[in-house]
C-alpha cells in the first residue's frame, strides 16, 4: 500500500529544514552523513537539544522507508549517548512529533533529542492518564489490532 502525502507537502526547495540540510541556512551542525544531519535546535527545550533530520524531505514519519528509519534510530541512539556523556545530562527524551495534532510544527520529519536533568521544568512529557471505559477500550483494541495485522502481514 502506497503512503500518500497530505496536501500541505512542500517541495524540498521550500522547506526550511531541507535548506538547512543543503547548507543554505546557517546552523550548528554537530553530525552529518549521507542520510541525515544533526543540528543544535535554535529554540531548545533544554541546552543541547538536537534535531536529527533526514536529508530527504519526508513530511511525516510513517512515509520514511524502513532503511532510513533504521539509520535514524541508530544515529539518535548514538547522539543520545554522546549527550549523556558530554554534558552530564541525567537522561534524554527522544521524540518525534508526528502530525500537527501531536505538536509537529514543521512539515519536515525530525527526531528531537532533548537532554534532561532533574527539576529542569520540562513538563510536556508527563502524560495525563485518561479513563477509558471497558467497551471503548475493547472497540479500540479490535480496530487497532486489525490494522496492525494488515500492516505487519504485507
Amino acid at each position: 500500500m502506497e503512503q500518500k502525502l497530505s496536501p500541505n507537502h512542500s517541495p524540498d526547495d521550500q522547506c526550511a529544514f531541507c535548506q538547512i540540510v543543503k547548507g543554505e541556512f546557517e546552523s550548528l551542525k554537530i553530525y552529518e552523513d549521507d542520510i541525515c544531519t544533526a543540528i543544535l535546535d535554535i529554540k531548545p527545550a533544554n541546552p543541547g537539544h538536537v534535531l536529527l533530520l533526514p536529508k530527504q524531505h519526508f513530511e511525516i514519519f510513517p512515509i520514511i522507508p524502513k532503511d532510513i528509519v533504521k539509520h535514524l534510530s541508530i544515529t539518535a541512539k548514538k547522539i543520545s549517548h554522546a549527550i549523556l556523556q558530554s554534558i552530564k545530562a541525567s537522561g534524554t527524551n527522544i521524540l518525534i512529533a508526528n502530525g500537527e495534532a501531536a505538536g509537529q510544527a514543521s512539515n519536515h520529519t525530525m527526531i528531537h533529542i532533548i537532554p534532561r536533568i532533574e527539576n529542569d521544568k520540562i513538563n510536556q512529557f508527563i502524560l495525563e492518564k485518561n479513563q477509558i471505559d471497558e467497551e471503548d477500550q475493547s472497540q479500540l483494541y479490535s480496530i487497532i489490532s486489525q490494522k496492525i495485522q494488515e500492516v505487519f502481514n504485507k
